[in-house]
């Protein structure tokens, strides 16, 4: 326990120090982190909870350096935490990849990132601090982070595109971030995939996406598909989003649908209401949920407050749960 402490404690001193020297020669060399911790209560399916609970704690490196006039490499390592309590700090290895960019011709990543369905349509069904993803990952089985990984992305003016292949023949176990509470739950790439998506703006303020994953079945498992769609608008102050997504297990599918819609306030302030349902072939009860958020930004520092609250409807699965936290981004 101590020495995994003290090699923590090392290679963050030992980052920061090097990140002072290198950047005169172009390499630059960061640390960030984030500490979010909360009051967890309610009653959702069966589990009364009155606790401090740590949402997604984490803290990486990050680094780049110029390979010549045209090209770039870049490299990221992050890694969960347990802010909640005293134990082993570090848990998941949330992203670690390595890649590089040049001027005209995009990015190309290796490793363990953020999917390309999360980042085309998935920030947009999810936008919450933590609790949507009760529809997002856990009923709907959509992804945030995908393992195994090789993507490529780019830009051309309002288009963004992406593409990645997995490859993981072995079928070898991955596994996921956290607990319950935690988002970022769900991680794929334990077996062979590939997934494509594409997100532009035909108009100003107007935002359209879709995204599809496919991934292996192994053994008697089935194949995967996913699918999304998502459409937001944003003028001035207020937003507003309406969202699909699929999983299709060889014929029979789970969908969910998702409608957020959210304002600012000025001086940091700002909330947004979501209410989605969950579909599923072979079950006659539907999945429903509405979610609320409310946030307080501190100027430029990090820091904020937020109350987040979910209802959901199914059964003996109804319930609710509430966070109240306060994170700090550095």
């Amino acid at each position: 326990m101590n020495f995994r402490k003290t090699a923590v404690a090392t290679a963050v001193g030992a980052t920061l120090a090097f990140s002072g020297v290198a950047q005169a020669d172009g390499h630059e060399t960061s640390f960030y982190g984030r500490i979010n911790n909360a009051y967890d209560s309610g009653d959702l399916s069966g589990d009364d909870r009155t606790d401090l609970s740590g949402i997604s704690s984490r803290f990486g490196f990050k680094g780049s350096a110029p390979i010549n006039d045209d090209w770039s490499a870049h490299g990221r390592y992050e890694f969960g935490t347990v802010t909640d309590s005293e134990g082993v700090g570090v848990t998941d290895t949330r992203l670690a990849y390595v890649g590089v960019t040049g001027a005209d011709f995009g990015t190309i990543n290796v490793g363990n990132q953020w999917s390309t369905f999360y980042n085309m349509v998935g920030t947009h069904l999810d936008p919450t601090v933590s609790l949507g993803y009760y529809l997002y990952s856990s009923a709907a089985d959509l992804p945030y982070r995908v393992s195994n990984a090789i993507q490529y992305s780019n830009s051309f003016g309002m288009v963004n595109v992406s593409a990645e292949i997995r490859l993981n023949e072995d079928g070898g176990a991955d596994v996921a971030n956290g607990t319950d509470h935690s988002k970022g739950a769900e991680k794929i790439g334990e077996n062979d995939g590939h997934a494509i998506g594409i997100s532009f703006m035909p108009i100003e303020g107007l935002t359209l996406a879709v995204a599809v994953d496919s991934q292996d079945g192994v053994g008697t498992a089935p194949d995967e598909d996913r699918t999304g769609y998502v459409a937001k608008y944003a003028m001035d102050n207020w937003w507003v989003s309406f969202g699909i997504g699929e999983t299709d297990y060889d014929g029979d599918a789970v969908e969910q649908t998702q409608i957020h819609a959210g304002a600012s306030f000025g001086d940091g302030m700002s909330a947004f209401i979501g209410i989605g349902e969950v579909e599923a072939d072979g079950i006659s009860d539907e999945l429903e949920g509405t979610t609320l958020n409310f946030t307080k930004v501190f100027g430029s520092s990090g820091f904020r407050l937020y109350w987040e609250y979910v209802d959901l409807e199914l059964g003996s699965d109804s319930g609710d749960r509430q966070l109240l936290g306060a994170r700090i981004d550095f």
